[in-house]
Formats: C-alpha cells, structure tokens, sequence
C-alpha cells in the first residue's frame, strides 16, 4: 500500500512539473536525420533518426564540426574551454558504413554540450547498446535536451540528456534520463513521464505539431479499486446471500455466496440475534459507512485523477501520430533554400520529387546532361519523361540514344522561350528550381511549389 501511494505521488509530481522550455525555431531536414532546431539555446531541443545496420569502418579522425552557415548555430568558440564535450545527438559511428554519411553527423545542429564524463560513458554504452540492437531489428531513435539554464559562450547547456528508442519490430520503447554533470548515471523510465517532463507540444509549430505525432507514451493505471474486506474471482458474478431460485430450478442454493451486500447485511442482522452475529453485524455495517465517506471525501481527487487519465489518452492519440508521420517521412517543403556545398543533400530532394511522379513528368532545362538523364531514370515504372532544352547537341543526343537503349525511354524536345528551370510532376505539381539538375548544390539556389500556374506553363509548352 505504500508503495502505491508513492507511485502516485511521483505519478503526481511529473504531471505538475514545468520544464523551463524553449521553442523551435526551425526544422532541418538531412538525408540521415531531422533537428529540431532553437535560436534561442543555439542547439538543437531533440533530433530524430532511423537505424539499421549502424556501425562501420569509416574513419573520423579527419572529421570535425562545422556550422553550415546556420544562423545561431553554435561554434568551436563556444565549447572552447568550457569543460563541455561536442555530444553527438545521432551519433556518428551509428553511420560509419557511409563515409559521406557519418560526415553529415558532425554539424552543430546534431550536437548539444555534454559533461565528459556523461559523453564518453553511459551515454556512449547506451550508443553502442543501440547499434547492436540495429544489427536485427530497425530502430527510431529521438535525443535531445531538457531544462536548459546554464551557458557557454552563446549556447545554452541542457541539465539533462535524453534518448527514446523505438524498436519498429517488437514495438518495444525505451527511454533514458541521462543528468548532464559528472554523475556518470542514468534512470530508465516510461514513455508518459519523461514527455511530461520534456514539453515537446509546448516547443514544436501548430503545423509541425500535426505532422509530428507518434504512437508512444501510455500510463499503466492502476488496477481496479478493490474493497479491503473481499476479492471476488475473476469473471464470476455476484450473487446475493439473499438471492431468489428460480422456479423449477431446485430448492437449494447451487453456489457459495462471496459478499454481503449493505442491505443484505441489514436483513441477516434481523435474523441472526446471537451476540457475535450483532457483532459481526456492526462492523461490516461501520464497513460501508467508512466506504461511502472514503468515496465522498475523495471525489475531488477522483475527479483529477479522471481528467488526467483523459489527458493521457489524449496525448497518446497525439504522440501516436507522430512516429507514423516520422515513419513515413513522405512530406516535402513547399519553398526552401540549399546552399554551396549541399550538393548530395539537393540530389536526394530532387530524386524524392521524381520518385513521386505516377504518370508522367516534364523538366524544362537549358542545360541537360547525362546525370540528368540519370535522375530521371529513378522515376516509377510506367511514367513517361519530357524533357524541353534550349539545343539538343551532338553529345546530348548521343547520351539520350544510349540511356534509351537500356532504360525506359525519355524525350527531349528543344524550347528556346525559357529562361528558368521547372519540374512538372503529374501535370498537378509543379516546382520552380533556381538552378539546373546538373549543378545542384555546387552554388546556393532556392525553389518554390507552384501548382496554381501549372496548367498556364502546359498550355504554353503545347
């Protein structure tokens, strides 16, 4: 029983703790994970990312952290002295069986100030831990900071470090409170308490909110109230001490009675007068009034404990949605900027676009070459490339002869009244890219969805 009342008590503390909380500023999205980005700390809150087979051979002794051009992001500047490690938030070892991959692990905004001895000790069994557990099974991992007060240079330090893991195959999740000091300790504890403890719906955009939903996080409750003076068996009814046979059932009781209820307890007392019988009588009597003044005493309480458990479901429903929308990972922007450097990072966008296409897609390029012909070659099975350039040359039509020897065919047409470059998807979505499919990424460029004036460029292109 006191262990119960404990539980409750710290039931009741995490659900009234406030977190001194940030807000998210900006979301960045890269081949390998998604931060969730603050202005204000100059860190990410928490980053998201799929595992499976991490680990690898890839050496990261060349490799150190860099800005990306990011405003507010952190520097080396910060950590300089501070007697704070550069903590990984997916760490970079999970991508060591891609070189390219790893390196995109060691940017600030996959990275949050962590005390030495937490970086390189439980918080790095539980790394490893993790990439074992990838070797069967695929894996969501978010990581993140909490309670951020303290600070280094410009950046604000979390006092404590969190990692929630969800296995995709046996559903399983595990969560870990790391304190960010010299403790060198962690806790593990259910999903609900620590999201009462990390105010995820407080930080994250109305829009986000809707696209980041997950199906984690659901209080035990207790079981049922039961009365201290009687436990019925599972599944069998209750039957009354003074009870009626049916007719033509027999005369006799066919089973052992398990309560009394109040008003059976009032009628026995007016036929057994034996002196313990009075007794006996009274205190089950004084039973139920102490019952019903525990009820009344505590309807408030009740009350409480009824509306959180509705805000938990609730939550549940919320959170539910969120590891499906980070599962599927199928949303894109509709406007955005990659800049020098970004070169694999717009590829896949690019990439993704197509892959999106179900009939038919029309790029409108001044300067196609084989590795757009390669992109395209991604496309569904069925759906037909058009491609309109200003000149079709020699060398051009060579690569188109042979790409179409051995791949679905694709179109080139020759257009001389465009100037910019638009990929139009289904006839429905239409992007316009500020640079051609050849140079992504080797210079900054931004684009744009445009679906409303996609039926005046197919008319144009007619």
């Amino acid at each position: 029983m006191q262990n119960k009342k404990y539980n409750l008590t710290i039931f009741i503390f995490l659900f009234s703790f406030q977190s001194f909380s940030q807000t998210i500023d900006t979301i960045i999205t890269t081949p390998i994970l998604k931060s969730y980005f603050s202005y204000q700390t100059h860190t990410p809150l928490f980053v998201s990312y799929f595992l499976y087979h991490g680990g690898g051979e890839c050496s990261r002794k060349s490799m150190s952290f860099k800005t990306d051009g990011l405003n507010h992001s952190a520097t080396s500047k910060d950590y300089s002295h501070s007697g704070y490690d550069i903590g990984h938030m997916a760490n970079a070892e999970d991508f060591a069986n891609d070189c390219e991959k790893e390196k995109l692990t060691f940017f600030f905004y996959n990275a949050l100030p962590q005390r030495a001895k937490l970086n390189r000790g439980c918080w790095k069994v539980i790394e490893t831990n993790i990439r074992e557990e990838s070797q069967k099974d695929s894996l969501l991992i978010i990581c993140g900071g909490y309670q951020f007060e303290k600070q280094i240079g410009a950046i604000l330090v979390p006092s404590y470090c969190f990692k929630i893991i969800k296995n995709f195959k046996t559903k399983a999740i595990h969560c870990y409170l790391f304190p960010n000091d010299d403790s060198n300790t962690f806790s593990e504890m259910e999903i609900a308490k620590l999201l009462k403890l990390i105010p995820f719906g407080n930080t994250i955009s109305e829009t986000e909110w809707d696209f980041l939903r997950c199906q984690i996080g659901t209080i035990e409750t207790d079981e049922t109230l039961r009365s201290q003076f009687v436990t019925l068996k599972t599944d069998e009814t209750l039957r009354s001490q003074s009870a009626t046979i049916e007719d033509n059932r027999g005369k006799h009781r066919k089973y052992l009675p398990y309560v009394f209820t109040e008003q059976g307890v009032a009628m026995l007392s007016a036929v057994l007068r034996s002196e313990t019988a009075v007794k006996v009588s009274i205190q089950i009597m004084d039973a139920f009034v102490q019952m019903r003044k525990l009820v009344l005493d505590n309807a408030a309480l009740f009350q409480r404990l009824d509306k959180i458990e509705g805000k938990q479901i609730e939550t549940d429903q919320k959170f539910e949605q969120i590891f499906k929308a980070l599962e599927s990972r199928t949303e894109q922007p509709d406007k955005s900027v990659f800049f020098e450097g970004q070169v694999f990072d717009a590829y896949v966008f690019i990439a993704d676009l197509i892959k999106k296409a179900n009939t038919d897609i029309i790029l409108v390029d001044n300067y196609v070459d084989e590795t757009v012909l390669t992109l395209l070659a991604k496309r569904k099975k069925g759906a037909t490339a058009t491609i309109y350039t200003k000149q079709i040359s020699q060398q051009l039509q060579l690569d188109l002869t042979k790409h179409n020897a051995q791949y679905p065919t694709i179109t080139i047409k020759t257009l001389a009244e465009s100037h910019d470059r638009f990929l139009i998807l289904d006839r429905k979505e239409m992007y316009h890219i500020g640079a051609s499919l050849k140079d992504l990424g080797k210079k900054w460029f931004a684009f744009s969805k445009m679906d409303s004036l996609t039926n005046e460029v197919l008319n144009k292109l007619k």
